[in-house]
């Protein structure tokens, strides 16, 4: 009878997520996908208006529960002296900012500080990312899968900056769509790209993010991210039904 009344409950629970909408996402749009399997999977929730606000920016701690959602990671249980000076103990986010610190995803600011409620960065947010999802290394990328496109700014950018080698691992393996670039007139009055690595990535754009790399882990086989592929759905355990 317990089996019984968990496959129900499992049932129940996947046709409820299986129609996820936000009124202010459209289906046209190029992240609606990402968004509403990151609503079905339980990452990601909206408001009481029924938006979800794509435009509005995420916060550091924010991002590293969304992180450890989408990898289905257990962010419990890691030394408490990992915390930084301005990450209460008792604040809703203090396990996974330990978790992610032991982790080696995050190092903090030279003050000593996490600042989580701070908007997240573009390239913190790959960084944090990429380092999740593979074990704290930057996978090599093969000498014969050079990036598809560069945008002017990060194309115009030293190699050197610390966040080069992240971008370019994105953009090699067609993680980072286009969609994320701003077209900008150049003096010369030709349309241009431009990504502006350091501002603040907005929820539509961590939600396409993570997806895209769930994808892109989930179906290996693949040199390049493909919208042909979809990822795997996220097992949600109930109280009560065991393993």
């Amino acid at each position: 009878m317990k089996k019984i009344f968990c496959l129900v409950v499992f049932s129940l629970f996947f046709t409820q997520v299986a129609f996820a909408s936000f009124s202010d996402v459209k289906t046209n749009t190029y992240y609606n996908a990402a968004i509403n399997w990151m609503a079905d999977n339980g990452v990601i929730n909206g408001y009481v208006d029924g938006t979800f606000g794509p435009d509005i920016c995420v916060k550091r701690v924010e991002f590293l529960k969304m992180l450890f959602e989408t990898l289905e990671l257990d962010e419990k249980g890691y030394d408490k002296n990992l915390l930084f000076k301005d990450t209460p103990a008792d604040a809703w986010y203090a396990d996974y900012v330990k978790a992610a610190k032991f982790l080696g995803v995050i190092n903090g600011f030279q003050d000593g500080t996490f600042r989580p409620g701070q908007c997240v960065s573009r390239v913190e947010a790959l960084k944090m990312a990429i380092l999740q999802f593979n074990y704290g290394k930057v996978p090599i990328i093969p000498s014969d899968i050079p990036p598809i496109y560069y945008p002017q700014d990060v194309a115009n950018a030293d190699e050197t900056e610390w966040w080069f080698e992240y971008i370019n691992y994105y953009l090699s393996v067609n993680i980072l769509p286009t969609d994320h670039f701003t077209k900008t007139p150049t003096d010369a009055g030709v349309g241009s790209y431009v990504y502006e690595p350091l501002s603040s990535m907005s929820r539509k754009e961590v939600a396409e993010l993570l997806y895209r790399m769930k994808t892109f882990r989930d179906n290996s086989d693949s040199e390049y991210y493909s919208n042909q592929y979809q990822p795997k759905y996220i097992v949600k355990k109930f109280d009560g039904c065991g393993n």
